[in-house]
């Protein structure tokens, strides 16, 4: 219990790459009697167990040591002990090594004297200038990761069963969180950069004392840092509520959403019997009775697709009544802007269009007609035969309906716009 008691950690409040900062940072705990002790050694370039901003140097309760320096040495492996050669190079000039000290991508091997005539060791130029080489390092590897999150930008979301790209949620939000976690990071190692460039700089003038700025650009390296961190858990926690806020195959009988739902049994009224989702045995051969696969029909359901300020709802509905037969698809969007409400709806026109059967039953060649309904900004639609589509859109919310049935559709535009108004929390 008193060795725990004995062992102090602090964080250094300068930048490690201010060599002569953090070598004077070591010599004032010294002074104040924290001598600093052999760091835990991790197998891996990344710890696992403390984040890279927040970690900490550990120092022990001792004597004060007025008179002791510190020499920090970066070293090109960062798995690499120090040998025996340099260790009897150091010690031959006065010099015994204390610990080594990771931080990021690097590694720094400090050793100590309490010998105030001992020569500063190896403090050329060539010597200290591989420390450049590691800012680099580091913002390729932030580069690298802001490449791989601009390729998020073609990430989707849907639940089982996916209904095509034109209808699957885009993850924009977490694509804008990844990509800014990864610039501020970038911006990180741009500030670590200018301090050992500005250290340089000092070194081959023969001014290797305190750096100018580094404790400002120290500061914004930890600030950058922690707003990237932030990023990054605003992302994980963008795509965890994704997951956990979208259904698949919700009756509507039981999902509520935050704006009226127009019902195909309201077009159909009198006499209307929704179908029900029921299970069916599939034999794929017939000599072989006892083999067969068993598959779930579905209807009046929702697939309900959820992001921070995003949704996606596929809503099916069919069934029968004293007019006979209907269905009805409603593919419906919230998009963080209006301008992606408009580009969602221009894609969904496009989709129908297409000619491709998957979108649209109706011919490519049958345009959209404008038409000037109240409660939307856009509202477009077309009919051949018992066959209707209607696009519509106001401010964030963008709807492709599909109706196939007897009854005359118009009569129900105003209903059909009502959907893009929010009546409730969702």
């Amino acid at each position: 219990m008193k060795q725990q008691r004995d062992l102090v950690t602090k964080r250094a409040p300068v930048s490690v790459l201010d060599l002569p900062g953090m070598e004077r940072w070591l010599s004032d705990m010294a002074a104040q009697g924290l001598l600093l002790e052999r760091q835990t050694a991790s197998t891996f370039p990344f710890s696992f167990n403390t984040p890279v901003l927040f970690r900490r140097l550990r120092f022990r309760r001792d004597t004060p040591r007025p008179g002791r320096r510190y020499h920090l040495c970066p070293v090109k492996e960062w798995d690499s002990p120090p040998s025996q050669e340099l260790l009897e190079l150091y010690a031959a000039q006065g010099w015994q090594y204390a610990a080594d000290f990771v931080r990021d991508l690097i590694r720094f091997q400090i050793f100590f004297t309490d010998d105030p005539s001992a020569p500063e060791p190896f403090s050329d130029t060539d010597s200290l200038a591989q420390a450049l080489r590691f800012p680099a390092r580091g913002c390729a590897y932030a580069l690298g990761f802001a490449l791989l999150s601009l390729g998020t930008t073609r990430l989707r979301f849907a639940p089982a069963g996916a209904y095509g790209p034109v209808y699957e949620l885009g993850l924009t939000c977490i694509t804008l969180f990844l990509i800014s976690a990864c610039l501020l990071y970038l911006c990180a190692y741009c500030a670590d950069a200018a301090t050992v460039l500005i250290f340089q700089r000092r070194l081959s003038r023969g001014l290797p004392g305190p750096i100018p700025a580094a404790g400002r650009l120290f500061r914004l390296h930890r600030g950058f840092r922690l707003a990237s961190l932030l990023c990054s858990l605003a992302a994980v926690f963008s795509l965890c509520f994704s997951l956990w806020a979208s259904r698949s195959n919700l009756p509507l009988t039981q999902w509520e959403p935050d704006f009226p739902l127009f019902s195909l049994g309201t077009v159909e009224s009198r006499g209307w019997v929704p179908d029900e989702t029921y299970r069916e045995r599939i034999y794929p051969d017939p000599l072989r009775p006892n083999l067969y696969d068993s598959v779930t029909f579905h209807f009046n359901e929702a697939d309900v697709t959820r992001a921070p300020m995003q949704a996606a709802y596929r809503i099916e509905q069919s069934g029968s009544g004293t007019r006979g037969n209907a269905a009805m698809m409603i593919a419906y969007h919230t998009e963080l802007t209006v301008h992606s409400a408009q580009g969602r709806l221009d894609r969904m026109e496009q989709a129908a269009l297409s000619g491709d059967g998957y979108y649209s039953q109706l011919p490519a060649s049958l345009p959209f007609q404008s038409a000037a309904v109240p409660g939307a900004e856009a509202f477009r639609f077309r009919q051949d035969g018992i066959h209707w589509e209607v696009l519509a859109q106001k401010d964030r919310r963008a709807l492709f309906l599909s109706y196939d049935g007897s009854r005359d559709l118009s009569q129900w535009f105003p209903q059909i716009a009502q959907m893009l108004t929010q009546t409730s929390e969702p």
